[in-house]
Parts: C-alpha cells; structure tokens; sequence
C-alpha cells in the first residue's frame, strides 16, 4: 500500500463546499486511487477491505450523507477548520485505531479532525486518553454512556455528527435514554447495522420515542447517482461495507459488519414544524 494515494478521483468531482479530497463511490474506486489495483482493474478483493470498512464507512458518511441531511453545517466547519465527530457505542473500534489514520488522506488538509470514542466494553485504562494519529488527527476516548458523555459537556463543545457502528438500537435497553438526548442536540446523526433486520427494529426504537418514522421511506442500494436530498429517511446499503460475512447462529440472512446505513430521526424541520403546530394552528383560529 502506497504512503500517500496514487491516482486522481476515479469518480466524478464532489460538489462543493466538502469536507473530503477525494470522491470515493466504492472498494473499486478506493482501490484504483490507493494504487492497490490498476486503474482499468475492475478486482474488488482486497484484504485490507476487512479493516478499512471502519474508516471508510465514517467517510462515506461525511462526504454524501451529512451533506444531505444538514448542507448549511459544512460551510461552517470549513470556517471555523475543526470537524468533530463522536463515535458512540465504540466496543472493537478502539482496537483497530491504527486503520482510522487513512482519514488524514481522505479529509481536506485544512481541517483538524477530532474525533470521540465513546463507550463502555473497552480496557478502562484508556478512558480519557488522547491519541494523535497524525499533527492534525486525533482520537480521545471516555468510558460510559453517551448521555453520560452529554452532561460532562458545554453546549459549545457538541459534535458536528454523531456515528454509531452496528448499534443494535433494541438489542441494548441504554440506547432510547441515548438516542432521546442525541434529538435534543439537534446533531446529525447516523448508526450503522450488520442486517436488515435489526436496522428496521432501530426505526422501531426511534418511533416508540417519537423521534421518527416507524419504518424508513425505501431500502436503496447506496449508488453515487441515486442519492438525493429526498433519501434523508431511507435505509442505505453501504458501499463500503465489510466484505465478510459474519455468521449467525439461529437465522439464515447474511450479515456484514456495517452493511447498512440509517438515520432513524425526523428531519430537524420536521420536529420544529411540529412542536409549534399548536401555535400555528391558534394563528389560523382552528
């Protein structure tokens, strides 16, 4: 693997304002701009897909996903130069930390990247530690809950995006207390999820906290040229998802770490139009 890419984006240019160097649509295209294939190669197996499914699922996000739900917030992390992320309900991620330094090479060169790992199934001795990947990426880690996490900070100090990987929002009884104060921060947020199924219960979770639709709008394979600003409460294959398939025991349907990509909130709009509805509707003498 080459220390630094190889190749020109093999995808069409991002639209700007962006948060990333590169247009990355696919393994293919990370492989041809990584030198790791022949740019007329059209191969897709590649080891290295195993472990950098983390890094560049979280890439994924912030180069097509939050411009959709909120583009007004990228022209203000490029001002102020600083993009913060909280990773929540971090487990094995923490032991792959080396793999999240490929970042450096997909976000743009005047940004400071600062990202949180936040959870709780890791060694307690790193709780607190700051680890710099590189002069302006680094990753800072606490122990506990991220509702716990929230109390502890300033209302200046919130993240620009919220990621959760394979979360599992009705496998874990702490997610609806979590995902009830992520709504008040009014952050974008994104989880991810090994199978349809359990992505579908986590729309379920969000709803039964009046959070967000029941079920998402459309099951979409995430194409470059499919996704629009109407897609905000579909449910995304991941393009970068991890190759392997992880075995189940008990079921028949495949899983894959981070196959799919969701936001199971109402679009911000959507609760500020709801919760003055009694005021708008006095205006109109209903």
């Amino acid at each position: 693997m080459s220390l630094s890419p190889l190749y020109d984006s093999p995808a069409p240019d991002l639209q700007e304002p962006s948060l990333v160097n590169i247009n990355l649509r696919d393994w293919l295209d990370y492989y041809k701009w990584r030198g790791l294939c022949s740019p007329d190669e059209e191969s897709i197996s590649n080891p290295l897909a195993l472990l950098l499914h983390w890094p560049l699922t979280l890439y994924h996000i912030v180069a097509h996903k939050l411009p959709q739900i909120n583009p007004f917030c990228i022209p203000k992390i490029l001002i102020n130069r600083k993009l913060i992320i909280h990773v929540i309900g971090v487990e094995k991620e923490l032991s792959l930390l080396p793999v999240f330094k490929e970042l450096d090479h997909l976000f743009k060169p005047q940004l400071r990247i600062c990202i949180y790992f936040i959870g709780r199934h890791f060694d307690a001795a790193t709780d607190r530690i700051v680890y710099h990947l590189s002069s302006r990426l680094s990753v800072s880690v606490w122990s506990g809950l991220y509702h716990e996490f929230l109390h502890t900070q300033k209302s200046n100090e919130l993240a620009d995006l919220i990621i959760g990987f394979n979360a599992g929002l009705a496998a874990y009884p702490t997610w609806p207390l979590t995902l009830s104060s992520i709504a008040e921060t009014g952050v974008p947020v994104f989880f991810t999820d090994s199978c349809l199924y359990s992505s579908l219960w986590g729309f379920q979770v969000s709803s039964s906290l009046g959070l967000g639709p029941s079920k998402p709008d459309a099951i979409l394979y995430d194409d470059y040229y499919q996704t629009n600003d109407s897609n905000q409460s579909c449910l995304f294959l991941n393009p970068f998802r991890s190759p392997i398939r992880i075995e189940a025991p008990g079921v028949r349907w495949s899983w894959f770490s981070n196959a799919f990509i969701f936001s199971p909130f109402y679009p911000v709009d959507y609760l500020q139009k709801r919760s003055d509805l009694p005021l708008r509707m006095a205006l109109m003498n209903v």
